[in-house]
């Protein structure tokens, strides 16, 4: 765990493969996300183009106008994968990525029950990050680029 610690104080990004945390095969499956969240609503971001740029308003302190160059929606799971195949077929430009925190989904508990949370904890703690609570899914469409 201890060599993780440098990579981790310097902000690079750390991937730890092989360690069957989770199972996740079965996440390979859209069906298996979309049977987890069923008709929920997730935070859906749209773009008129591939890059999605990062803006917050509460630092628009001078009140300029401002259009954000991002909209965000809420939509099921359904809706956005019927939504990103339209847009896919009809060949538009705009896309959109699907972001959501499932660490406020109460469905999620028992998939979460079968997670091996002692490594994740000892992995957070080594590296100085605190527990691990926050678990979010990304999914976009080909040829996105997020913050």
């Amino acid at each position: 765990l201890e060599i993780m610690r440098p990579q981790s104080e310097e902000g690079i990004p750390l991937i730890i493969e092989g360690t069957n945390v989770m199972n996740a095969k079965k996440w390979e499956e859209l069906s298996y996300v979309q049977g987890l969240l069923k008709d929920n609503k997730v935070l859906v971001k749209r773009s008129p183009n591939s890059k999605f740029r990062y803006y917050d308003l509460k630092k628009n302190i001078g009140k300029y106008k401002f259009k954000p160059p991002v909209e965000e929606v809420q939509k099921t799971v359904n809706d956005f994968m019927a939504e990103s195949d339209e847009i896919r077929q009809e060949g538009r430009l705009e896309r959109m990525y699907l972001q959501e925190t499932l660490s406020g989904h109460p469905e999620m508990a028992e998939e979460f029950s079968t997670w091996a949370w002692e490594l994740l904890i000892r992995v957070s703690s080594s590296c100085g990050w605190g527990l691990p609570d926050s678990n979010e899914l990304f999914i976009g469409m080909r040829g996105v680029e997020t913050p």
